[in-house]
């Protein structure tokens, strides 16, 4: 049996990370109450989460992955050992595909600031420069 492993998380905008989601290519499923996870074999798991991608979405041997709503506005990340390096679901490509959608977001609804230019590094991070409007 997979063991879960609970990162805690910075995402305040619950509609931007199901966005981040989506443009990993996943279909994640949104609920008020939060609902178990399942393991690998379909068993239910002890975590819980309000967004839920499930495991067949991820792969064939993996587990459900959840972000779980805090009281502080904050998602816990629920996410097997398996599925911890998982091509688009580790912890920093989500955070760093978040990031730059807040920040797009953030663009759109603040015209005191645009995006200068994205840079893709070798890496995998991403150079975001901003410009004043004047």
């Amino acid at each position: 049996m997979s063991e879960f492993h609970s990162l805690d998380i910075t995402f305040q905008d619950e509609g931007v990370l199901i966005d981040v989601l989506k443009e990993l290519g996943y279909k994640p499923e949104v609920h008020e109450e939060a609902r178990k996870l399942h393991g690998y074999q379909g068993d239910e798991r002890n975590q819980k989460a309000h967004i839920i991608i499930p495991r067949k979405q991820v792969g064939g041997s993996s587990n459900d992955i959840g972000f779980e709503r805090q009281k502080d506005k904050k998602f816990k990340l629920h996410i097997s050992e398996y599925d911890r390096n998982h091509k688009n679901l580790n912890a920093n490509n989500v955070k760093k595909t978040y990031a730059e959608k807040m920040i797009d977001k953030y663009t759109r609804t603040n015209s005191k600031f645009s995006v200068r230019s994205k840079q893709h590094t070798k890496n995998g991070s991403i150079k975001i420069k901003l410009r004043v409007n004047r």
